[in-house]
């Protein structure tokens, strides 16, 4: 004989990978037949009421059936849905896959997260290390037009940034190639983080009466700098949020637009503490997502370096198939990763 506490805790786990499987509230009919009728409808109607009645489960207003609250679902990834394998076959294929991509960093999670948003259905983000001992090795400036050039800056490890400047005078070789000398010697062999605004003074005051006409070319430097030194977020699938019907318009318009932050996206996804988070509804810190899930997981590269990899969608997902995937995804990753800076650094 099951006991009352044991026997709801079944029928919520049940009525969660019901109601995730179909999207259709869950009767005591369909819970009977999931519990091999040793449970009687009678029964499980009451448990149902119970469970309503603590929050676990919402009763839609045309329907006699149930549906999991966000505190259900919460329940229900802690305690009930138990910790699953990843098939052989499924690890095969993802580290079949990610091995075939490019063996550029960024290009690679590019592609990364793109495998995962159609491994999932759901928008996939990926983070890339922070580069905070990246150094500027070389810059070079290529004129484009009379009042416009192109800044290159080349930073280690292999991470290639460039602008285009509009100054507000004329440009002849002679100027390009002082300002690149200048330039050189000022910021070669240093940190990208150390490009602040006191070194930029520093170069306006080599530059003399002249320094206020290279505004643009400098502050596209310390833009290039801060580019390399922050985390870069790489975004994926975010249609699926629009294919399905779980979210409303406003729903997913709202989730679409903090997603476009990519500034609050890198925050949030980097704020998990340990290797593996799961964020449901109002768990979430922006009211934007109060109707989202977020599941990440940590990856390491070589030494220092880790980011991590995640997706977003509606609270009704597939929590126990869609954990494991991104646990072992996020370790192929972490994987690849190392052996990409390893190839860099020979």
């Amino acid at each position: 004989m099951i006991e009352p506490k044991q026997r709801r805790l079944l029928i919520l786990a049940a009525i969660v990978e019901s109601y995730v499987e179909t999207g259709e509230p869950v009767g005591s009919k369909t819970l009977a037949d999931a519990l091999y009728n040793t449970v009687s409808s009678a029964t499980i109607r009451n448990d149902m009421a119970s469970l309503t009645s603590v929050g676990y489960l919402e009763q839609p207003h045309t329907s006699a059936g149930r549906i999991p609250t966000q505190r259900g679902y919460r329940l229900y990834v802690d305690h009930l849905m138990g910790r699953r394998s990843l098939p052989q076959d499924v690890m095969r294929d993802i580290d079949m896959q990610l091995s075939g991509y490019s063996m550029d960093p960024l290009c690679f999670l590019e592609d990364a997260s793109r495998m995962l948003s159609d491994m999932t259905g759901l928008a996939a983000v990926t983070t890339a290390p922070a580069n905070d001992d990246a150094r500027i090795v070389n810059i070079e400036l290529m004129q484009v037009g009379p009042h416009t050039c192109l800044l290159i800056m080349m930073f280690s490890p292999a991470v290639l940034k460039s602008r285009i400047c509009r100054l507000e005078t004329e440009l002849d070789d002679d100027t390009l190639q002082m300002l690149k000398a200048i330039l050189r010697e000022a910021l070669c062999k240093k940190r990208a983080s150390e490009l602040n605004r006191r070194l930029i003074a520093e170069i306006k005051q080599r530059l003399g009466e002249a320094g206020r006409y290279f505004d643009p070319l400098l502050s596209a430097a310390r833009d290039a700098a801060n580019d390399t030194a922050s985390v870069q977020v790489v975004m994926s699938g975010t249609a699926h949020l629009l294919d399905r019907g779980d979210l409303s318009e406003t729903s997913a318009r709202d989730v679409l637009n903090f997603l476009s932050d990519r500034k609050r996206v890198s925050k949030l996804i980097s704020s998990g503490k340990g290797g593996m988070s799961v964020l449901i509804g109002h768990e979430l810190p922006h009211s934007e997502l109060s109707n989202a899930s977020i599941i990440t997981a940590r990856y390491r590269g070589s030494e220092q370096s880790a980011g991590w990899v995640g997706v977003i969608g509606p609270t009704r997902m597939n929590y126990a198939g869609i954990i494991p995937r991104i646990e072992y995804f996020a370790t192929a990753v972490g994987r690849l990763m190392s052996a990409i800076e390893i190839s860099e650094d020979v």
